[in-house]
């Protein structure tokens, strides 16, 4: 194995081979949280600015965890994404720092009364948020409804 390069062994095949296929599906299901994500925002508008309904906060899953970029003396703390939406901002992401997030998570309405300052509309989060959000869209948006018609 020493003698064979590493652009031709097994392993490194099929990792690349993975690696490819799950860009190709995150690149698809981006195409499908956008072609979804602009009407229901604008849904979702209109019955703001018609003032149907207060502001408020949906929150659904953590999408993703990751560490910050490398800085001198490092950090202590990393990311949590987390799907949300938000009225009147729409569909996105919340961005929290991990540390303050786990800080409020048990306090009652924590997450939800802080999710605003660190929400990023779908329409500014990167191709991968969007992909990451894509199968959360449609349950977000059943308890809006439903949070919206009273059921």
């Amino acid at each position: 194995m020493l003698d064979q390069p590493i652009l031709q062994s097994a392993n490194f095949s099929v990792r690349y081979d993975d690696v490819t296929l799950r860009l190709l599906c995150m690149k698809r299901d981006t195409c499908a949280a956008e072609a979804r994500a602009a009407g229901l925002n604008n849904l979702i508008d209109d019955i703001w600015q018609f003032g149907l309904v207060s502001r408020t906060s949906l929150l659904g899953p953590v999408l993703q965890t990751r560490n910050y970029a490398p800085q001198p003396g490092g950090h202590d703390s990393g990311q949590v994404i987390q799907a949300a939406l938000l009225v009147p901002r729409g569909l996105g992401v919340v961005v929290w720092d991990s540390e303050f997030y786990l800080s409020l998570v048990d306090v009652p309405d924590g997450l939800e009364a802080a999710t605003a300052m660190y929400h990023i509309p779908f329409e500014q989060c990167c191709p991968a948020w969007r992909a990451l959000l894509c199968e959360h869209i449609a349950p977000l948006v059943e308890r809006f409804f439903g949070w919206f018609l009273r059921e």
